[in-house]
């Protein structure tokens, strides 16, 4: 087994990417409450304990406290939609 190498950041790094992490996840919740306004959801944003997101497809996948998909965004197309049941396991 490949040994893991461990870092840990310091300050002033430590400080900008603590930044960059909350700007983040203010950006995936904001958009997170407009999928769920579009879908009617019964799971609001601030409920989201965990988002999935794929680089380069940019599909978001939304899971509520139990591991559950709650609703998925997609761009391109930029569709909102319920989950399929699939999304967890893709």
């Amino acid at each position: 087994m490949q040994q893991q190498v461990k870092v840990q950041l310091t300050a002033p790094r430590l400080d900008r990417a603590r930044r960059h992490t909350q700007s983040s996840l203010d950006n995936l919740l904001a958009l997170g409450e407009i999928v769920a306004t579009e879908l009617g959801a019964e799971v609001r944003a601030d409920e989201i304990r965990e988002i999935r997101f794929r680089i380069g497809s940019a599909k978001l996948i939304f899971l509520d406290a139990n591991g559950d998909c709650s609703y998925v965004y997609e761009d391109p197309p930029g569709v909102c939609r319920g989950c399929s049941g699939g999304e967890i396991s893709d």
